[in-house]
């Protein structure tokens, strides 16, 4: 399988299908990666930046410690996924499924999470700065790092 890059020559991933392979450490920078469903994979430690993710699948996926930086993630899905300690800066989450994910540790700085679902997700970040979660949602079970208010980023409370 190989994918494609911006400016750069494509990667070649010994697999059919990219869910539940297993990638650690590997370089997407500049990748197209747009639709992919990568559901179960295990990307720690991955530099994805400027990388295109719209419309991916990340659900239950280990990305710890992965570099997301001015990535197009508009619309993807990180149900259940593991963000700790991973880097999300300069990007843009428009949409964007965080239900049940875990960012703990994480660093979030001038990113877009405008209308993203952080239901049930942990996120206890390390920093946040220059964020816009408007018409984002959490429920009761989001836990937020101590101090942080909701309602003064935008987001709103659900009840199921």
């Amino acid at each position: 399988m190989f994918i494609n890059r911006m400016h750069d020559e494509p990667i070649f991933i010994n697999a059919d299908s990219l869910v539940g392979v297993q990638l650690n450490n590997s370089d997407f920078h500049r990748c197209l990666l747009s639709r992919v469903d990568m559901t179960r994979a295990y990307l720690i430690n991955c530099d994805f930046r400027s990388a295109e993710l719209n419309e991916s699948k990340f659900d239950f996926a280990e990305m710890d410690e992965a570099k997301l930086i001015m990535v197009d993630a508009k619309g993807s899905s990180f149900q259940q996924t593991s963000l700790s300690h991973a880097l999300l800066l300069h990007s843009d989450f428009e949409g964007a499924n965080f239900a049940g994910a875990i960012l703990s540790n994480a660093i979030l700085k001038n990113s877009k999470f405008i209308e993203c679902n952080f239901c049930g997700a942990i996120m206890d970040y390390l920093e946040l700065e220059d964020c816009d979660f408007t018409n984002s949602i959490n429920d009761n079970k989001t836990i937020w790092k101590d101090g942080f208010t909701p309602e003064e980023y935008g987001l709103k409370k659900v009840t199921k």
